[in-house]
């Protein structure tokens, strides 16, 4: 492919190659940090137990065995928690697809009665959902949802702090 003869480029100068530089070095950091767990996990797991419990950093196992994945894998109860696992997982998602599918058909229809009824429950259930994290909702910018908020935020503090005088 010919080079462009039109195209100008810029001078590099010192302060690129210090940019450089720290970019570099600060993604590969990034990426040794960020890899470092699961090769310790990996070689933990593919270790021997008893010379794990002597402790140490490794990234590979010291004492290769496949001992300790038969172990889990041959738990009967192992098996049954990944059911539960799995099938809370399929059943959550396709439930929640469901009727957030079938609330939003019925709000998108402009001759549903009750329609602002049901856009209010999903929005207070969507402020109550937002609020679960503890922090404070910014995205609330008109009036009703500030007060809105407030409120149940001083219910919900009124009914934990009530609760927290009758424990013993």
């Amino acid at each position: 492919m010919a080079k462009n003869p039109n195209k100008i480029r810029a001078k590099r100068v010192a302060s690129d190659y210090v940019i450089d530089i720290i970019m570099i070095v600060t993604i590969v950091l990034v990426l040794v940090l960020t890899l470092y767990p699961f090769l310790n996990s990996l070689a933990i797991s593919l270790n021997d137990s008893n010379d794990t419990t002597l402790g140490g950093l490794t990234i590979y196992p010291r004492k290769f065995t496949w001992r300790n994945y038969e172990l889990v894998f041959t738990n009967e109860k192992i098996w049954m928690a990944y059911f539960i696992t799995i099938a809370r997982t399929v059943i959550g998602t396709v439930g929640g697809v469901l009727i957030t599918g079938m609330l939003a058909f019925a709000i998108s229809r402009t001759n549903l009665v009750g329609k602002k009824v049901y856009a209010g429950a999903a929005n207070v259930f969507d402020d109550d959902v937002a609020d679960m994290d503890g922090g404070d909702d910014l995205r609330c910018v008109d009036g009703f949802h500030a007060v809105e908020n407030f409120i149940l935020r001083d219910v919900r503090f009124r009914a934990h702090s009530d609760s927290r005088a009758f424990t013993v």
